[in-house]
């Protein structure tokens, strides 16, 4: 940035720059001096350049040492100001100095020192002495635990307190003048001096740097093993777990004016339950009022900090992959990291609560990573933590989701992006409306959702969980163990591969079985009616990332979430007593409240898949089909509509033709418009066969494409072969240069979940099969290994789809393949076996309510043949409610599907006799919209004869009456 853009405070000969949110800029603050020392290279070479430095820090802090020595000599005159200032800034090194390490950390680690970033330079801290580097590492803590007993929000606090007692100004215009007195020289950088708090928040902000560079330190490469110290890496836990309890938290809740109402309650509990505080602080008096408009001056500074306190999240997280440490220290950290999503921020610091968001998702990560002893006791730690956080407000949705791994980036990235992203998708939205797609987001927009943070932690420890699929050997039937077994492809082979997704599946079952008891708690018992509205918008969440490659394990969450209900529904229901093998645990029955989000869980899952099936085969994704068909209909002088949003009026709107396949497109859907439009632009159908082509070929030269009988034409693109052509399409989409832990676990967790499936799959000789599984499955293996390999390479260089594009190759993968999808006849056979319960009415009633959400989804399925009849005997069923349900299950459908009003036309009659008049006041609306919109429906005058006889009866409701007199006036007028 300009330097115009920066403003300065002088304290001393310590130069501190602030941009304008208050980060220091190293770029910027260093002095004349420092840069040369900096870029001066010793006569030694590189080696001794990071002696030298260390060496000249420590001289500075001893000369400064005997400067306060000789300030204690009465016969010397006063120090000059700036040692006494250097002295109060929380340790024996100075701004300066700390500027200095961290230039020399950044050409170790990189910019930023983010996870997984590769060493920059040969020279590192392992050249320094010893001693000098274990003297430099002692004072460095010296800050770390100077910073840690900073309490911004506490101190002014207590000022204003001891002003209030002494009744000396105590209106308004007294206090702000006390608090502007105690942050002077951070309002006003031209000021000669500084106040108290400026001084205090320089120690917390030194604090944090100096922790960074000790962790920096340590992580060095070959650093000799004794400056690697428990005790210095406790010292940096405490220090974030008191900013971000008491400082950091406080701010971003608005709730520091309450710091005094909990200091008897945990310090990991201040930050929860934020919204109802703020509302009580709002009906307070004035003196209240007055105090949080005080404390909104000491914010300020604070939320300055976030920018290093994400640094040194960041360099805790690669600490973890690289530093073997204790046990307690890992869990204090992982509850210190879960601290963050239990603010609810304002408004105002909604990015900031979605940085912090992004680097302790990587932190647990890591934990969850490197210590699997853990897992267990993390996924306990995050109940408390779910029955606090906003989850369950979709308001609070704070965590941006879309095509594109910059989801799951570092926070230094997401910081520009994630405000640029938030602005245009708004605009985009206010601009125009357009109709919304299966996936539950606009049609043409790089456009992104918002899902609860917490959603996407789950879904990341259980995708760290991963693990190379490797072989164990069976044993023989006499015993014995197989010794050297030949594993070539296409040979037998006693060895059986081991899923690498075994411990996700074990974490993924942990957590979905402890959420679910709880939410089957009868009653108030342990918050069940609280876990119960997380429970949902967990699902909703997890529907939404379901097809985004960076999440694939929330198919599998959503997968166990399915098997846990179902069985829990079959346990309340009437068959589990006739079923000998779950009759001992039907002895305590569900409560009614989870059986009712139970049912309603599964109908959204439900439904969610049968609206994917239905956008396949309405629109199904075919490399090949849609730019022959496009030639073939172009070379007969038509003009080609194949957009996919299925408008066919190519009039009053802009239309792009693809210059390969000559097919239009609305400008709308493919995200273009007259300002931005290409002079070449190619549809996605045809970048995807240009890259089906390369894949291909990469197949061929692996020997895995059968030799097919069909003439000189080898570039028909089989079914079988699509799927793999996909599958490494997601890859290279993974394969991105901005690569992350969690990217990087999101794809070997999908490079383990296909190999599981190859396996399972019988690698037969059959000429239908197109490509051999064995080969596939070493080919996905071999990937794993070299993570970009040539044809990923060559892929990463094609145009990139659009974000509709990744869309639809999403769906035709996991319409093929998705256990999820494949489980979905079973769950329809459920619900369908539930609504036939004769013993329970509350079950057939929800079961009822389940497939109505499922229906919604595809309208097809209530012309199945199954669905159809056991819709049909609802209708006589003996409980009101449950006829009521089921009439009301198809009457919202015969609107959209007028042939459906036929078929259950001799259904609907006679409920116009009900004896429940609910049920009949139902039948007569449908009936009304039947007849409005329906002109050739066959039973329009058996309907109409039976509802004059209804109105007619002198015995018959009133309410029933009226509506029947209203429908004839509607048609007759």
């Amino acid at each position: 940035p300009p330097l115009s853009s920066y403003g300065e405070a002088e304290v001393g000969d310590i130069v501190i720059t602030y941009s304008k949110l208050g980060e220091r800029s190293l770029s910027c603050s260093m002095s004349g001096h420092l840069i040369n020392t900096l870029r001066d290279k010793p006569a030694g070479g590189e080696n001794d350049r990071f002696n030298v430095i260390v060496e000249s820090i420590l001289a500075a802090v001893e000369d400064r040492e005997m400067a306060r020595s000789a300030q204690m000599d009465p016969s010397m005159s006063s120090p000059p100001s700036r040692l006494k200032v250097a002295e109060t800034l929380g340790g024996p090194l100075s701004s300066h100095d700390l500027s200095k390490l961290s230039v020399l950390c950044s050409e170790v680690f990189g910019a930023t020192g983010t996870p997984g970033s590769e060493i920059r330079s040969c020279t590192s801290f392992s050249t320094v002495d010893l001693d000098h580097l274990s003297q430099l590492c002692a004072m460095l803590e010296v800050h770390i635990e100077q910073a840690a007993s900073i309490d911004l929000i506490k101190e002014v606090h207590e000022l204003l307190q001891q002003k209030k007692k002494q009744n000396t100004n105590s209106s308004t215009g007294g206090r702000s003048v006390l608090v502007e007195e105690w942050l002077k020289g951070l309002s006003n950088p031209q000021s000669s001096s500084v106040g108290p708090g400026v001084l205090r928040y320089l120690i917390l902000r030194n604090g944090l740097e100096a922790a960074t560079i000790l962790l920096q330190i340590i992580m060095t490469p070959n650093i000799d093993r004794r400056i690697i110290n428990e005790d210095s890496i406790e010292a940096v836990v405490t220090l974030l777990r008191h900013h971000l309890t008491r400082n950091v938290g406080p701010t971003l809740n608005n709730t520091g004016h309450l710091i005094t109402l909990q200091e008897n309650k945990s310090p990991s509990k201040i930050t929860m339950s934020a919204r109802k505080r703020r509302r009580s602080s709002d009906r307070g008096d004035s003196a209240d009022q007055r105090l949080i408009k005080e404390l909104k001056k000491v914010y300020k500074p604070i939320v300055t900090s976030i920018p290093q306190l994400l640094i040194l999240l960041e360099t805790m997280e690669k600490l973890m992959y690289k530093i073997q440490v204790e046990d307690s220290l890992v869990l204090t950290l992982s509850s210190t990291s879960l601290v963050v999503f239990g603010i609810e921020p304002i408004l105002a610091y909604q990015n900031y609560i979605h940085l912090l968001h992004v680097a302790s998702i990587g932190v647990l990560t890591a934990i969850s990573r490197r210590f699997p002893q853990h897992r267990s006791v993390l996924i306990e730690d995050l109940f408390p933590i779910l029955l606090h956080a906003p989850i369950s407000k979709k308001s609070q949705c704070s965590f941006p989701i879309a095509f594109g791994p910059e989801s799951l980036m570092s926070p230094q990235r997401a910081k520009t992006q994630s405000i640029a992203r938030t602005s245009s998708a708004r605009s985009a939205c206010t601009s125009r409306k357009r109709r919304r797609s299966s996936l539950g987001s606009v049609e043409g927009e790089e456009d992104s959702s918002n899902v609860h943070a917490m959603s996407v932690l789950i879904l990341c420890l259980i995708q760290s969980c991963v693990v190379f699929p490797t072989y164990e050997d069976k044993d023989t039937e006499n015993g014995a163990e197989i010794g050297q077994v030949n594993v070539d492809i296409g040979q037998s082979t006693n060895r059986q591969r081991k899923s690498g997704i075994i411990s996700c599946q074990k974490l993924c079952d942990l957590f979905v079985s402890q959420l679910l008891q709880r939410c089957a708690r009868k009653g108030e018992d342990g918050g069940a009616s609280e876990f119960r509205p997380i429970l949902t918008s967990l699902v909703e969440d997890f529907l939404t990332m379901q097809l985004l490659p960076e999440h694939p394990a929330a198919e599998m969450v959503l997968s166990t979430i399915c098997r846990g209900l179902g069985n829990d529904i079959y346990k309340a229901s009437s068959y589990a007593g006739s079923d000998p093998k779950r009759s001992q645990s039907n002895n305590i029955a569900p409560e009614a409240t989870y059986l009712s989000t139970a049912f309603d869980i599964l109908g959204r899952i439900s439904g969610s898949i049968a609206e994917l099936l239905a956008t396949q085969r309405d629109s199904p994704l075919s490399i090949s089909r849609h730019v022959e068909e496009n030639l073939q209909l172009k070379q007969n002088g038509q003009k080609v509509h194949s957009c996919f949003c299925g408008r066919q009026s190519l009039v009053d709107t802009l239309m792009i033709s693809c210059d390969k396949c000559k097919g239009f497109y609305h400008s709308e859907c493919v995200g273009q418009t007259r300002k931005t439009l290409q002079e070449e632009w190619i549809c996605d159908d045809c970048k995807l066969k240009e890259m089906a082509t390369d894949v291909s070929r990469e197949f061929s030269n692996l020997n895995s494409i059968r030799k097919k009988k069909r003439g000189s034409n080898s570039d028909v693109m089989t079914p079988n072969l699509e799927i793999h052509v996909f599958r490494q399409l997601v890859l290279t989409y993974l394969s991105n240069e901005n690569d992350t832990p969690a990217v990087r676990f999101a794809r070997e967790f999908l490079l383990a979940q296909w190999v599981k499936m190859l396996d399972n799959e019988d690698n037969s000789t059959d000429e239908s099969n197109d490509v051999s599984s064995g080969v596939l499955a070493q080919h996905f293996l071999d990937i794993w290994n070299s993570q970009v390999n040539a044809l990923t390479s060559k892929l990463r260089n094609a145009s990139p789809l659009s974000g509709d594009g990744y869309r639809r190759l999403m769906i035709a993968l996991s319409t093929s393949k998705s256990d999820l999808v494949q489980a979905f006849p079973r769950l329809m056979g459920l619900l369908i076996q539930f609504m036939g319960d004769e013993k329970l009415v509350s079950i057939r009633k929800l079961a009822v309510k389940a497939l109505a959400q499922v229906v919604d989804a595809d309208t097809s399925l209530m012309s199945h043949p199954s669905l159809k009849n056991a819709v049909s005997k609802r209708f006589d069923d003996e409980a009101k409610s449950v006829r009521e349900a089921v009439v009301g299950l198809v009457g919202s459908f015969v609107f959209s599907c007028p042939e459906l009003a036929n078929t259950y036309h001799a259904s609907f009659l006679p409920r116009l006799m009900d004896e429940g008049v609910s049920v009949k006041k139902r039948t007569v609306k449908i009936f009304r919209d039947i007849l409005m919109t329906n002109p050739s429906y066959k039973g329009r005058a058996a309907a109409c004869a039976v509802m004059l006889q209804r109105a007619a009866d002198p015995k018959e409701d009133d309410s029933v009456r009226d509506l029947i007199h209203e429908l004839f006036m509607e048609l007759w007028l």
